[in-house]
């Protein structure tokens, strides 16, 4: 068994502490998305025909809701392949490990996708709130002839679901960043800066002897 030199304990180190961070972060990741978009998934469906029959202006934003929470789903397994690379960095084998242009594309993907969600979530609960605000500024008080024209405290389940999207999206993104902060620590410490170099003297050259007079050179 081989006894790792000093210099290299200290990536060692950092490398398995970025493979906890993974897999904690990817449990955390997942399970708040999880709970958020199967919380607004079922309000979704609940509350889809209801609004549909008494608001069908809200039809085009239901729809990009659903496909935010699709978009959720999309981020939230990927919390899962998160973890699988945190285990494969515990690995003493370098085989193992992943490539950093793999662990790289991961985050990507994980942060455009969640940024394309809250984009779209976004623009569904606009188009939601917009419609909802037109039929409340157009009820007469004291006369309900029509479902269409009233707004009831269910409507704003609709409201409830757009903003657990949005927090499913807003954790997506923040644990994407944070795998990446961790990979960059990583890496600056494989491969520290050199060292500047120290400027080089020239030598001094050595002091002249003295000449020593000779007889020769002196008067008999």
């Amino acid at each position: 068994m081989t006894i790792p030199a000093p210099e290299e304990l200290e990536p060692m180190f950092v490398r398995l502490h970025y493979a906890a961070a993974l897999r904690i972060v990817g449990w955390i990741g997942f399970w708040s998305q999880l709970i958020l978009g199967m919380t607004a998934g079922a309000i979704l469906l609940f509350s889809y025909g209801r609004e549909i029959q008494n608001h069908p202006g809200t039809q085009f934003g239901l729809f990009l809701l659903f496909a935010s929470s699709v978009a959720l789903a999309g981020g939230t397994l990927a919390k899962l392949i998160n973890i699988q690379v945190g285990r494969q960095l515990r690995k003493p084998d370098r085989r193992h490990w992943p490539s950093r242009q793999s662990v790289m594309r991961l985050c990507d993907f994980e942060a455009f996708l969640h940024w394309g969600g809250m984009i779209i979530v976004l623009l569904g609960t606009v188009l939601i709130v917009s419609n909802l605000m037109t039929v409340a500024m157009s009820l007469v008080p004291g006369i309900i002839t029509d479902a269409s024209k009233t707004i009831q405290p269910l409507d704003l389940l609709v409201i409830q679901a757009s903003t657990a999207l949005m927090a499913g999206h807003f954790v997506g993104i923040s644990t994407s960043f944070w795998n990446l902060r961790g990979l960059l620590l990583l890496l600056s410490k494989r491969h520290p800066k050199p060292k500047p170099l120290k400027s080089l003297k020239a030598p001094s050259s050595p002091p002249p002897r003295a000449l020593k007079s000779h007889g020769s050179f002196e008067k008999p």
